[in-house]
């Protein structure tokens, strides 16, 4: 088989109405923007798309909206017992979507290779679309964390309908070791938490993708580092991370990914500054830096077409 490959991924946080309740028309207009400005892949997932704020019916339409995207889309199944997850599933299936994966997430905490890979093997089996699992690092059940390994990947991708993972190892030492030892010939890893930097450190590792971090809001700078990096024009590639993403993350990540990730769409009008409790709104002074630190990308932007 041809070397597997992907654009990059934009995960797709949820809008809220001043009532906390989702805003399926503003995701909508905010997907096709996303969309002109060059995004093929997008995904809902437990984080960004805050699953931990949602009801399953409330996943299932945010879901079935993101499968309206005129490109491919990766749908998050939440982290629920195997019978609930499975049930999950067969509501998807009923939606008869077109270029469209599942995203498979482990609920527990982890007691040994042998449960999870049932766990995704039983969940693929149902699912009448292509499969990723959710390669986030868990509580161990014997305390500590617990990151999934290369041997247990390479486990679970033997699966027929499992086609690929998003690998969020808590270590970027370690995570260098994992994506080596993945087996990627028929096995699509989308790196994650780090964004370009992340990639560009395991890209030699044969990773094929990234979720986008500061994409959601500016894509073009994502589309240009892809273009570089895929065009081997790696120097190229460096500066777009030291023009860009890290001087966007050295604000973002002082207040929080997330909380900053919202701010900016509310900054943007992308989504009414609505949100849903417990999830907080940055103060003033956040507000200021955030608004700052975008505008200064764009002027960035505009000079450097």
């Amino acid at each position: 088989m041809d070397k597997l490959s992907m654009p990059p991924v934009f995960p797709i946080p949820p809008a809220y109405d001043k009532n906390g309740n989702l805003d399926l028309n503003a995701v909508r207009k905010y997907i096709v923007y996303l969309e002109e400005n060059g995004a093929k892949v997008i995904m809902t997932t437990a984080g960004t798309s805050q699953f931990n704020l949602l009801n399953m019916s409330d996943i299932i339409s945010l879901n079935k909206v993101c499968a309206e995207f005129n490109g491919k889309s990766i749908l998050g199944v939440p982290a629920l017992s195997q019978q609930e997850a499975s049930n999950f599933i067969v509501e998807m299936n009923k939606l008869e979507l077109t270029d469209s994966s599942l995203m498979l997430l482990y609920p527990d905490r982890y007691y040994g290779d042998d449960g999870i890979v049932d766990y995704f093997n039983t969940l693929a089996d149902k699912s009448d679309y292509s499969c990723f699992i959710h390669g986030m690092f868990m509580r161990k059940g014997t305390g500590g964390t617990y990151n999934f390994t290369a041997e247990l990947v390479n486990k679970i991708s033997r699966h027929d309908n499992i086609v690929g993972m998003k690998e969020e190892t808590n270590d970027f030492g370690l995570a260098y070791g994992v994506c080596k030892d993945i087996n990627k010939d028929n096995f699509i890893v989308i790196v994650a938490g780090g964004s370009q930097k992340r990639f560009l450190s395991l890209h030699s590792t044969g990773v094929q993708t990234f979720l986008t971090g500061i994409g959601n809001i500016l894509p073009k700078i994502y589309i240009d580092f892809d273009n570089k990096l895929t065009t081997g024009k790696l120097y190229e590639a460096y500066d777009v991370v030291n023009n860009f993403e890290n001087l966007f993350f050295d604000v973002f990540m002082k207040y929080g990914w997330h909380l900053s990730l919202r701010e900016g769409l509310y900054c943007e009008n992308h989504y009414e500054s609505n949100t849903k409790p417990p999830f907080p709104r940055a103060n003033k002074e956040m507000i200021s830096d955030i608004k700052n630190i975008i505008e200064k990308m764009k002027i960035k932007l505009n000079n450097d077409e």
